[in-house]
C-alpha cells in the first residue's frame, strides 16, 4: 500500500505542474467572472485560497495567495476520491500508518510546501458542492519516520487557521456583504436519551437512540458559564424549540444526527419518548423556520460538507449558509460523546475571548490535546469538527458567578453606607453651625 500511495501521488504531483498553463483557460471556461473577481480581490498576504472542482472528470484546483494564482489539473477525480476516502477511513478506523501516509501525501499533492506561503496565517478551502471534502486541518506537513504521540503530530492546523466556504461566489460575497461582529443569544439543545428513548422518523419503525450523557455535561457547562438558554432532557422537544427559536441568534445542537437519503435527508433528533409528534427535524425543516442567526454548532455526527450532495445537488452546510447563518461548526464523522464535551468547552472559551471561529477551534484542539486522557488524543476523537462560513467574531456573554454577584452587592452596600454616613455627618455639622 505504501509504495502505491507514493507513486500515485508523485505522478499526480508532477503531472499537475505540467498542466498549470492549460489550467487557466479551463477555469476561465467554467467561472470566468468569478475567477477575474478573485484575482482582482486583494485578500492580504496572510490568507490563502484553495478552490477545487470537477471538469470533465478531472480534478482541478486553484491556489490563490497575495496576488499570485496557480491552477493545476491533479488528474482523474475518481483517483482523488479514493485518496480522500482512504485518508478519512484511516482516521475513523484508527489505522495510524495509513493515516500518516495519506495525510502527508495529500498535503504534498495540494500544497507541495508551505515555504512559498510562509506569511500565510489563514486558509479558506472552497470545494465545489459535488466534490468530496476532508478535514484539511488533519493533513500532515511532514513525513513521519518515527513513532510520535498524537499530540506531537505535525498537523496542518498548527500552521494555518482553516475554514471552509461552500462556493467561490459565497466567498466573494463576504466582501460585498461583510458579516458584522455581534452579541449572540444562544439556545442549546441536548435530549440526552438516558432512558433509551426511541425516535419516530420517516423510517418504517422507530429507531433506538443511544444515551448521550456527555451531551448533558456539554450543556451544563454552557448554562453555568454563559448567558444561554438550554433545553435539556425532556425539555428538548421540537415543539418547545420552535416556540422560542426566533428569540435567539445562535444555536447549539448536541444530539444524534443521521441521513435518510431516500426520504428525509439529513436530520437531527429531539426528545420524544411517546412517539407522538415529531422527534426529529430535517435540515429543510430547520431552514424553513427562517431563522437569521450568527452561527449554529452541530455537535453531532456528520458527513462533511459534500453530504448528501446526491439528494439535491448541494449540501446541508451550504443550505444553512444560504439561509442566513454566518458560520457553521460541523463534523466530518461521528462525534464521540466521550470527548466532544471537552473540546466544545475549550471552543466556547476561546470564542468568548474574541477569537474568530477558525482560530477558536484551532486553540481548542491544542488545549484539548494538552488536557485530554491519552487514549482520547487520537484525531478521531477531536479532529472531525471544522468551521464553514465567514469566520467573523461573535460575543458570547459570560454568566456572572454567584460569588461575583455577591461581591458586587457587598461593594454597593459599603458605598451606600459610606454615603449615608457622610450625609448624616454633613447634616450634623450644619446643625452645630
Amino acid at each position: 500500500m505504501k509504495p502505491l500511495i507514493f507513486f500515485f501521488t508523485t505522478g499526480l504531483f508532477f503531472l499537475s505542474h505540467i498542466l498549470v498553463i492549460s489550467g487557466n483557460s479551463a477555469l476561465q471556461e467554467i467561472e470566468p467572472d468569478l475567477h477575474d473577481k478573485l484575482i482582482s480581490r486583494q485578500t492580504g498576504d496572510d490568507q490563502l485560497i484553495i478552490h477545487y472542482w470537477d471538469k470533465g472528470g478531472d480534478f482541478w484546483i486553484l491556489i490563490y495567495y497575495d496576488g499570485y494564482s496557480e491552477i493545476r489539473n491533479l488528474g482523474e477525480v475518481l483517483k482523488l476520491f479514493d485518496l480522500f476516502e482512504g485518508f478519512r477511513s484511516a482516521i475513523i478506523n484508527r489505522v495510524d500508518k495509513a493515516y500518516e501516509r495519506y495525510g502527508f501525501a495529500i498535503f504534498r499533492l495540494i500544497f507541495g510546501s508551505l515555504e512559498k506561503y510562509k506569511n500565510a496565517i489563514k486558509v479558506v478551502i472552497i470545494p465545489d458542492p459535488l466534490m468530496p471534502s476532508i478535514p484539511f486541518e488533519l493533513l500532515l506537513t511532514r513525513n513521519i519516520t518515527r513513532q510520535l504521540s498524537y499530540a506531537d503530530y505535525p498537523y496542518l492546523f498548527r500552521e494555518l487557521e482553516i475554514r471552509y466556504q461552500v462556493s467561490l461566489q459565497a466567498y466573494l460575497n463576504e466582501f460585498v456583504y461583510p458579516p458584522k461582529d455581534s452579541v449572540v443569544r444562544l439556545l442549546a439543545i441536548a435530549p440526552g436519551f438516558l432512558s433509551g428513548d426511541t425516535l419516530k422518523t420517516g423510517f418504517k419503525s422507530p429507531t433506538f437512540q443511544a444515551p448521550l450523557p456527555g451531551s448533558l455535561d456539554e450543556l451544563a457547562f454552557l448554562s453555568e458559564n454563559y448567558e444561554a438558554k438550554t433545553l435539556i432532557g425532556p425539555l428538548a422537544t421540537r415543539e418547545l424549540f420552535e416556540q422560542i427559536a426566533k428569540n435567539h441568534s445562535a444555536f447549539h445542537f448536541s444530539t444524534h444526527s443521521d441521513f435518510d437519503g431516500l426520504e428525509q435527508g439529513l436530520y437531527f433528533s429531539f426528545y420524544n419518548p411517546s412517539g407522538i409528534g415529531d422527534a426529529y427535524m430535517t435540515f429543510e425543516d430547520f431552514i424553513n423556520l427562517d431563522l437569521k442567526a450568527s452561527f449554529i454548532v452541530l455537535s453531532a455526527c456528520g458527513q462533511g460538507l459534500s453530504y448528501p450532495a446526491q439528494k439535491k445537488g448541494t449540501n446541508p452546510v451550504g443550505e444553512l449558509i444560504e439561509a442566513g447563518f454566518d458560520n457553521i461548526v460541523f463534523s466530518f464523522w461521528e462525534a464521540p460523546d466521550v470527548s466532544t464535551p471537552l473540546l466544545m468547552q475549550y471552543f466556547y472559551h476561546y470564542l468568548s475571548l474574541g477569537y474568530q471561529f477558525s482560530s477558536a477551534l484551532s486553540h481548542a484542539r491544542n488545549k484539548y490535546l494538552d488536557n485530554c486522557e491519552r487514549f482520547l488524543s487520537h484525531p478521531f476523537f477531536w479532529g472531525g469538527f471544522s468551521v464553514a462560513g465567514s469566520g467573523n467574531k461573535v460575543s458570547i456573554v459570560k454568566r456572572k458567578s454567584k460569588a461575583a454577584s455577591g461581591s458586587f452587592l457587598y461593594i454597593c452596600f459599603v458605598i451606600f453606607a459610606m454615603l449615608l454616613i457622610l450625609y448624616f455627618f454633613k447634616k450634623r455639622k450644619e446643625a452645630v453651625l
